[in-house]
């Protein structure tokens, strides 16, 4: 993976052009009033949902490094992985994951980047089912228990039926790249490899890598929902999926840049507008949204920090032991 400068020069360029464009429609009134009225027990609960959606992220990363490293040390290497890649443009926090584990497995720099690109494609498969399904379900009365029970049968359902055509899936994508002569359709083929080797040979794995990412992404969503809820929005479960979904998207465009300023906004927005808000409280919540999820990832990295610190502390005990 490298760098790559002129992306990230074009993608600051453009990021401050949609940035003053906003800007000059946000209603600073209404972006004071919603600062005034932020419930910070929400903001605390959407904190460690965000950090429980983690754990789930990084039991994902263990098992596509074939349970090589310890839980302890792969859910702190994530929480600073999503501080990395919220932060930094052009790669950068895909480099941070590469570098984290060069030492931590046997071929730590190829694996981490297959163990990416795994857990990349299931994200992938799992956001997209979210999201059609939210897509259908947010026309009905969301304040009705059954049509949130519905929507998770749903989810289970499809899911389902994803597991049992992954397989097939996957080989018609590795005869299809077999020979292709580009990066793209070269790393398309070696993907398919590994995770055909993944779940063709150990089914258990794909069982679990399915699971954790429905664990991972339906929890990351209801974080969006509490959050969104502790700065004054009364969005439904549904909408949270909307909104997030449109973030992601925004994030996945090969022009970034710093903290994804711009981007994030412009995509935000747009999602928001499509949900029911007017323009300018949709500005208003997106910059907020923004900001207070870069706080939170802040957050996280630091409970990570906690979690290397309490490391070398019983590593340095352990030594004392044996000495």
């Amino acid at each position: 993976m490298k760098i790559n400068y002129k992306k990230i020069i074009i993608g600051t360029v453009v990021s401050i052009f949609i940035i003053v464009i906003l800007f000059r429609n946000l209603d600073f009134e209404k972006l004071k009033e919603v600062n005034l009225s932020i419930n910070y027990f929400l903001l605390f609960l959407a904190l460690v949902l965000s950090i429980t959606a983690t754990f789930f992220r990084s039991l994902r990363f263990k098992i596509s490094l074939n349970n090589e490293i310890s839980l302890k040390s792969i859910l702190s290497k994530t929480l600073f992985y999503n501080f990395y890649t919220r932060f930094f443009p052009g790669g950068i926090g895909e480099l941070s994951f590469v570098y984290m584990l060069r030492k931590s497995v046997e071929r730590g720099s190829v694996r981490s980047v297959n163990s990416l690109m795994i857990t990349r494609l299931y994200d992938l498969l799992t956001i997209t089912i979210f999201l059609l399904a939210g897509f259908g379900f947010n026309q009905f009365n969301t304040d009705e228990t059954n049509v949130y029970l519905s929507f998770f049968i749903v989810i289970a359902v499809l899911f389902g039926c994803l597991i049992l055509l992954l397989d097939r899936i996957i080989s018609v994508f590795e005869k299809i790249f077999r020979k292709s002569k580009s990066k793209i359709g070269k790393r398309i083929y070696v993907l398919a490899g590994e995770l055909k080797n993944e779940s063709l040979h150990n089914k258990k794995n794909k069982y679990l890598m399915f699971g954790y990412s429905v664990l991972f992404w339906a929890i990351n969503y209801l974080m969006v929902y509490v959050f969104c809820h502790s700065i004054n929005m009364q969005i439904s479960y549904f909408d949270a999926i909307i909104v997030s979904s449109f973030s992601i998207i925004t994030g996945l465009i090969p022009i970034n840049t710093l903290g994804g300023f711009g981007y994030k906004e412009g995509g935000l927005t747009l999602a928001l507008i499509f949900i029911g808000f007017i323009k300018q409280d949709a500005i208003v919540y997106a910059f907020l949204i923004h900001l207070v999820s870069l706080f939170l990832a802040l957050l996280s990295a630091g409970v990570g920090l906690i979690i290397e610190m309490i490391k070398k502390i019983q590593k340095n005990e352990e030594y004392l032991k044996q000495n």
